[in-house]
């Protein structure tokens, strides 16, 4: 059976006020071209559909029509929810089901956890999901004779260990999950307090009874080399914000037969737009700027100057439209820059966290832990 494998598209999200919703769409198009080109058993989105609990109708309508094109195109698709995805899914699971989509929306006591269906070889398949464990929905769990006990890392392995047991030994078995696994590499723009260690689920607990665990929520792709069975992060489709230049954006096809043969390729994306963070003087920063006129991405401009014209900023954003940012900072002080108001606002928790441990570099997890809770009750974020 053929499976694609994508995560965290974060549908909605700007960047330093840019909408990105045309790069969105072009990120849709590319996946669902491969998923019809490639004529795959399953399309998968393992969490973070759109970066917003409550998306916009354009956010909503860029999701809902690729489904639909799924559907229409006879592929089948499963969308396990992550903690980004708000009370959306709840009006939404329906109408995801009319284009025979299964969604798998969050974790209850009484809840199902798999999908069954036929590959076009014939071969049965079985998919176990776990949406976003939040910390309340594992209580819920706790308090409905599931024995989870110890601390939330505990708890959700022993609930993984649980789904683990569904695996059908005449099926090929697949399991997904948005969750966070230790060990597995940053990008720095996710939620930090949602990869704080106590959230940490131990690779060895993962499911060893399936031949590919799929992986949301981190947003560098990779392979988890201490899981128990072929386990992937397939990472964001778009660099989130600059913290993310560099690496490179896509999705993972994988091809998957009951003798336990796994080939998982990763499929970069094209459309992804590339993000630059440059250093220049006021003197200079046409110079600098001109070789990135033709491709095709955004620049965050660090300007080191002893003082900057009040119009500077808005001048050159004019002349230089990808120019998204422009920090400026005096010679002296270059070489430490708290974060600006700007970037405050569009990377959230992170900078709050950030500008935290500049006060208080040692700051012990559990700290962080009720910053993070703080943020969430303050500002309503999952």
């Amino acid at each position: 059976m053929k499976l694609l494998h994508t995560a965290d598209w974060h549908i909605g999200r700007s960047l330093y006020g840019m909408n990105r919703e045309r790069e969105s769409e072009a990120l849709l198009d590319e996946i669902y071209d491969c998923a019809r080109s490639e004529r795959v058993d399953l399309a998968l989105v393992v969490g973070d559909l759109f970066d917003s609990p409550t998306p916009s109708n354009d956010s909503q309508r860029l999701v809902f029509d690729f489904f639909c094109r799924l559907s229409k195109n006879g592929i089948r698709a499963a969308i396990v929810a992550g903690n980004h995805d708000g009370q959306v899914f709840v009006p939404s699971k329906n109408l995801f089901g009319l284009g025979s989509v299964t969604v798998f929306d969050r974790i209850r006591p009484q809840g199902n956890y798999q999908f069954r269906f036929q590959s076009s070889e014939g071969e049965a398949v079985q998919l176990i999901a776990l949406p976003y464990p939040t910390e309340r929905m594992v209580i819920e769990l706790s308090a409905a004779d599931k024995d989870l006990k110890g601390e939330y890392a505990e708890r959700v392995s022993s609930f993984l260990h649980y789904l683990d047991q569904l695996a059908d030994p005449e099926a090929i078995n697949l399991f997904a999950g948005h969750l966070m696994v230790g060990g597995a590499r940053l990008s720095n723009t996710e939620r930090e307090n949602t990869t704080l260690e106590l959230y940490q689920i131990p690779p060895s607990n993962l499911p060893g009874n399936t031949l590919y665990n799929a992986l949301g929520h981190v947003h560098r792709h990779q392979k988890i080399v201490q899981a128990p069975a072929r386990t992937y992060y397939s990472g964001s489709i778009l660099r989130v914000d600059f913290s993310e230049c560099g690496i490179e954006k896509g999705f993972y096809l994988a091809e998957i037969n009951r003798r336990g043969d796994v080939e998982a390729r990763f499929i970069p994306l094209r459309g992804a737009k590339p993000l630059f963070t440059l250093d220049a003087t006021a003197d200079e920063y046409r110079e600098s700027l001109s070789p990135y006129l033709a491709r095709g991405g955004y620049v965050k401009l660090r300007i080191t100057t002893p003082g900057a014209p009040p119009q500077l900023g808005p001048q050159i954003r004019q002349e230089f439209p990808f120019v998204l940012a422009c920090e400026f900072t005096r010679p002296e002080t270059a070489r430490r820059q708290g974060v600006t108001l700007e970037e405050l606002a569009d990377t959230g928790l992170v900078s709050v966290l950030a500008r935290y441990r500049e006060f208080s570099p040692d700051a012990p997890p559990e700290v962080l832990k009720a910053l993070g809770e703080l943020y969430q009750e303050a500002t309503d974020a999952p």
